[in-house]
């Protein structure tokens, strides 16, 4: 009776311990992973952006499918979400959008996509978005304490960069061409970058 107990009690240990092994290393997996997400997107921007695509547009099209994704998962996960926004979290919703969306994204890293051949722009977007939040008391944590729903509160901030990229896209580019869209591979790079 005892030696079965006991080896009970070894298999559930053993058992705990490859459970805990596998956690260990799920952030690994998943920050590695993330890497290859984000070199495959500075390939495919840059294969498009020398096919012509605006930089620009490519930005606009980004988050206007961004915005799209994140108002799936607000509507599955959020739809019962009651809270109120103020027009205070609003306005720190139009400027992450400013900052992160327009600031960081357009100027730094599609602009270092498109001038090299290889470009560690996108590793300083976190950091470039964090500092400018810190100096205007912006902070994404403050925005989500006032209004905790953070699905919409990124879905918000999306969209806001999405006119934000659009009316800064209409006064640098001019060119109607450049918004051309078509259902062959040129579609990819918009997709992937939301």
């Amino acid at each position: 009776m005892l030696k079965i107990r006991e080896s009970e009690i070894k298999e559930e240990e053993k058992q705990l311990e490859e459970e805990m092994g596998y956690e260990e290393w799920t952030a690994y997996i998943l920050c590695v992973f993330s890497n290859i997400c984000l070199a495959g997107f500075n390939i495919v921007s840059k294969v498009f952006l020398n096919k012509g695509m605006s930089r620009y547009v490519l930005v606009v099209y980004g988050y206007a499918f961004g915005t799209l994704a994140t108002a799936i998962l607000v509507l599955l996960f959020e739809r019962n979400h009651n809270g109120k926004m103020s027009k205070a979290v609003l306005r720190d919703i139009f400027f992450l959008g400013l900052l992160g969306c327009i600031w960081t994204d357009s100027v730094l890293c599609r602009n270092g996509v498109y001038f090299s051949s290889l470009s560690a722009m996108g590793n300083l977007i976190p950091s470039f978005t964090f500092v400018l939040a810190l100096l205007f008391r912006m902070e994404k944590t403050a925005t989500l304490r006032k209004y905790p729903a953070p699905l919409t509160i990124t879905g918000y901030m999306c969209f806001s960069g999405t006119l934000l990229a659009a009316i800064m896209t209409l006064i640098l580019d001019h060119k109607l061409s450049s918004w051309r869209l078509s259902w062959d591979i040129s579609l990819i790079a918009p997709i992937y970058s939301c």
